[in-house]
């Protein structure tokens, strides 16, 4: 029995920086000059006085005044502070967590022109949250977001094209997006260029890339590339066949929280490929797997005899 658990990010799509910046730099500005600014109107001495509030620099911190800086500075139509105040009433800091208004908020300074909120408001999109669920409004703001430059755009966009999320799945432009962002050292990016390789995706099948690519992407932190690496040398892809090298890959993963690892591992001594087989330890592996919500696994200790 062949199984195989090919890692990748199904629906990564990563919000954009944190907390804009506008004008000149909150810790260069005296705080009793900042805010007599606010209070004079001027939205950018607003904004800053919300980051100040907001980071707690020069003032105790409060996400409260930080948001009701922001919403002085947002009815401006300072992008940046709309962009802000949006995450805020996204995540529920300082306000009551509201996605509707986290998503108007977006929407105006997406239209705008602002980058960041452009993501995000193709991440609300996408996710139904705050909007009716809309794969192909989500791809048109990934789209935007990255003909902004905008690396995480890019990237989203790539997995729309890569899994046919609102627009024709292409995996040639998949690998396009995904090679922009690579050029940036994008881990996601690299790993989702090393399953193309792998997989012969939009590319020629090439297991000396894919390995190279999953190489440099968990060089970098990204932890399924380490369960992939294991798998290729599990099931001797461009490599021997070599199981310990296997195991050494899937624990670095699972050391790491990947519960596709904890199932490949588990294989690995259910069958006894390589190692002596232990169906007591398959199984403890097994189970944490699928209590890290892996279904596969579930199905696996379900159907099977340990």
């Amino acid at each position: 029995m062949k199984i195989r658990i090919l890692s990748f990010i199904a629906c990564l799509f990563v919000t954009g920086s944190l907390y804009a910046q506008v004008g000149e730099n909150p810790n260069d500005i005296a705080i009793a000059q900042l805010k007599n600014d606010a209070e004079a109107g001027d939205m950018t001495a607003q904004f800053n006085l919300g980051t100040r509030y907001y980071d707690g620099n020069g003032v105790k911190q409060s996400f409260k005044k930080a948001a009701e800086w922001y919403t002085k500075a947002a009815s401006q139509g300072l992008v940046y502070a709309e962009y802000n105040l949006g995450l805020m009433y996204e995540q529920g800091k300082g306000v009551k967590k509201n996605q509707d208004i986290a998503v108007q908020l977006y929407r105006s300074a997406a239209e705008k022109g602002y980058p960041n909120a452009m993501l995000s408001l193709g991440n609300a999109y996408f996710k139904g949250e705050g909007t009716a669920q809309d794969f192909e409004e989500a791809a048109k703001w990934f789209t935007k977001a990255s003909q902004n430059g905008l690396t995480s755009g890019s990237l989203n966009l790539g997995n729309a094209y890569y899994f046919g999320n609102g627009v024709e799945q292409n995996y040639k432009r998949a690998v396009r997006m995904y090679e922009l962002c690579a050029m940036q050292n994008h881990p996601t990016a690299l790993m989702m260029l090393g399953t193309c390789y792998e997989e012969g995706q939009g590319v020629d099948q090439n297991y000396d890339k894919a390995i190279e690519y999953y190489e440099k992407a968990a060089e970098l932190g990204q932890v399924s590339a380490l369960n992939n690496l294991g798998r290729i040398y599990m099931e001797g892809r461009g490599v021997p066949v070599n199981m310990m090298e296997a195991i050494k890959y899937y624990d670095m993963a699972i050391a790491k929280g990947n519960p596709e690892a904890l199932y490949n591992k588990a294989i690995i001594y259910y069958q006894g490929r390589g190692v002596e087989k232990n169906r007591k330890e398959a199984k403890r592996l097994m189970k944490q797997a699928a209590a890290k919500g892996l279904s596969s696994a579930r199905y696996f200790l379900d159907n099977n005899k340990f």
